[in-house]
């Protein structure tokens, strides 16, 4: 029995995979510059350790989302920490998961300024 790629993974012609993000509706609407989808290599010919690293990218891009994407003018903050954050696919849970918890203490401390 085969199993189904994830509609969040595309293979390259040379058998690379890919992950992307389509960027919801609501965001491009109110943001005409902001790609319609966001694409990573996943430097793997593998289908096994593809599937795996394109969950661990769709739960960073869940939770982006959550704490960024709402707000059309937070948007950008967001594709620019995905850029500086590359490698990722390389780093343990720990650490992703200390990078999303950074990612919302920056939040918080950029709501609590725009309060006062």
């Amino acid at each position: 029995m085969t199993t189904r790629t994830p509609s969040y993974l595309t293979v390259r012609s040379g058998g690379m995979y890919i992950f992307q993000y389509y960027f919801p509706v609501r965001l491009r609407k109110n943001n005409p510059n902001l790609q319609v989808l966001f694409r990573k290599s996943l430097k793997t010919r593998a289908k096994r350790e593809a599937e795996a690293l394109g969950r661990r990218w769709w739960v960073i891009m869940d939770k982006l989302d959550k704490i960024f994407f709402k707000d059309p003018a937070t948007h950008g903050k967001a594709i620019e920490l995905l850029r500086r954050y590359e490698d990722v696919e390389n780093a343990d849970w720990a650490t992703v998961e200390a990078f999303l918890s950074e990612l919302e203490t920056d939040e918080k401390s950029d709501t609590d300024d725009d309060k006062n």
